[in-house]
């Protein structure tokens, strides 16, 4: 695998990109490699909106956390956070 701690992280970013879609495809849609190694992956195609050239990302299923602790959005409290409320117009 590739280290992303060079002096270019985007180009070694891109190198391990370039590396997952290659043992992705070479293995049958399977990752044998790497820290997604036997995690599920999809490879997502999408077009440019305004140039029309394809790009690919590969998505990978993140874990759900399981803690005994309330949700990360709560800010570590036990209660849900108050709506928000509607701005008012001034007169």
């Amino acid at each position: 695998m590739v280290s992303m701690t060079g002096p270019d992280p985007r180009a070694a970013f891109a190198a391990m990109t370039a590396a997952l879609i290659t043992d992705f495809r070479a293995n049958g849609g399977q990752v044998t490699s790497g820290p997604f190694a036997g995690r599920p992956v999809l490879l997502l195609t999408t077009t440019g909106a305004k140039s029309g050239q394809p790009r690919l990302a590969p998505l990978v299923e993140r874990p759900l956390r399981r803690s005994p602790g309330p949700p990360p959005h709560h800010d570590g409290r036990e209660e849900r956070p108050a709506a928000p409320r509607p701005a008012r117009l001034l007169p």
